[in-house]
């Protein structure tokens, strides 16, 4: 593999495969019966022709790691058993550390299925390269530019923009056309097929913004490291939103089919039959803000910091202070992101906790109270009020979580919540000018003493 490993790795590698061979062989499969027969209905059936390639069956435990691939040799049953998954986990780890350049294009569910697919062959007698030739030549067919696109659910933009590593772009009607047109030419027999299932998907996400990844890799690795980047871009909005002002509303933004929106279903039916009504709604639906933001307005939130924030999105390369800024940013914005407002002050005061406090042995509320007082307030009227504000949201923390009373207090609420906004913008706006989180506190500190 001498684009990804070493010489010495590729040896290494090779024998790790030797003992993985170990592990494949011959297998029983229990028979497996339901306890009783289901009622769910059958949406479709596949056929042979459906079947593209060899089928695959992984049993797995009860934390979701494969224990055993399943494949038919001479037509009986063989597996890699429980130890030689293990081996093949180790294998990719091992894989992943040699190589940073291996990191950037492949994960562990490609390394080790791909391991997999060599002891498999190599039991079979199909192959007879070596594990680090198999992994070189399925590496160079896998890793490809991928672009890949990440509706939002509860955005919608006028004009798609750059923000950070990734793209924000309107799904728009073009999307979906061009496609339509381009595969219809390509298989005018399935024309009208091709159209309705593109026209299902623009049902669902037409109008809605995407964050839009671009990136070289296999596949499955560009779809897990984008997802992580959408997933901290819709963060980065919502901390933006008019959402992060009230107490009163919830930000829906976030990558579709991830947002915080509970959903009811009921169906009135009339034992007589006479009657049936079914409703499918979203609870307390008005909480919910759905963000439609203009080219005017992004252009003012860039020039209120979202253009720097974005630079939070991705974690690499950042230092201490913008390390610990987007931990705090992502624990802020899923308190945004949910409708229980006991959650949101739980979350919000865990990621002021987080970016403000030095370490574990620090006096909490009065050192938090007061640096949030010196960055975000100049009197010293503003800034009391400030340390009272935060004792208010302390006390209505601990009513919940120690004698689980709801939060009831609307304007303390709401005094807390728009302080709490007001600290993270002004922290996103010292990106750059200090490099550790503990120089930012120790500013503050200083502030505070007249230094």
């Amino acid at each position: 593999m001498d684009d990804y490993l070493h010489p010495e790795g590729a040896i290494a590698v090779d024998g790790y495969g030797q003992q993985l061979l170990d592990f494949v062989g011959p297998i029983i499969l229990e028979k497996f019966e339901d306890s009783f027969p289901s009622e769910r209905h059958i949406a479709a059936a596949l056929t042979k022709d459906d079947i593209v390639g060899e089928l695959e069956f992984n049993q797995v435990d009860i934390a979701g790691r494969i224990t055993r691939r399943v494949f038919l040799h001479n037509s009986t049953t063989h597996a890699l058993q429980e130890d030689g998954c293990k081996k093949a986990r180790d294998i990719a780890e091992k894989l992943l550390r040699m190589s940073k350049r291996l990191r950037a294009v492949a994960g562990p569910p490609f390394l080790e299925k791909q391991a997999f697919y060599w002891a498999r062959d190599t039991y079979r007698g199909t192959t007879s390269s070596s594990l680090s030739s198999h992994l070189e030549r399925s590496l160079s067919e896998a890793v490809k530019q991928q672009t890949i696109w990440f509706p939002l659910a509860g955005l919608e933009v006028e004009t798609g923009f750059k923000l950070g590593p990734v793209h924000i772009k309107p799904v728009t009607a073009d999307f979906f056309d061009q496609r339509i047109k381009l595969y219809a030419q390509r298989n005018p027999q399935k024309a009208a097929d091709i159209e309705q299932s593109f026209n299902e998907m623009r049902r669902e996400i037409q109008g809605t913004a995407a964050v839009v990844v671009t990136m070289e890799a296999e596949p499955a690795h560009a779809e897990a490291k984008g997802l992580e980047l959408a997933d901290a871009a819709a963060a980065i909005l919502r901390i933006f939103s008019s959402a992060s002002l009230t107490p009163w509303h919830s930000c829906a933004c976030a990558v579709r089919g991830s947002e915080h929106l509970p959903r009811f279903t009921a169906i009135r039916a009339s034992e007589d039959l006479e009657v049936f009504n079914w409703q499918d709604g979203i609870r307390d639906q008005g909480r919910y803000v759905w963000w439609r933001m203009s080219s005017i307005e992004a252009e003012a939130h860039f020039n209120a910091g979202l253009a720097s924030a974005g630079e939070l999105i991705a974690d690499d390369g950042l230092d201490d202070f913008a390390h610990r800024l987007r931990s705090s940013c992502l624990t802020y914005a899923r308190g945004l992101a949910t409708a229980d407002l006991n959650d949101r002050i739980v979350q919000t005061l865990s990621a002021l906790e987080a970016l403000l406090l030095k370490d574990s042995s620090e006096s909490i509320q009065q050192n938090l109270g007061e640096r949030m007082a010196f960055l975000i307030a100049k009197e010293p009227e503003k800034r009391l009020e400030v340390v009272r504000i935060l004792k208010d949201a302390y006390r209505m923390r601990s009513q919940y979580v120690h004698h689980l009373v709801p939060t009831a207090d609307a304007q303390a609420l709401e005094e807390f919540v728009f302080a709490a906004h007001m600290t993270f913008r002004t922290a996103l706006r010292n990106l750059g000018k200090v490099s550790s989180q503990r120089s930012f506190v120790e500013a503050l500190d200083r502030m505070k003493f007249g230094g």
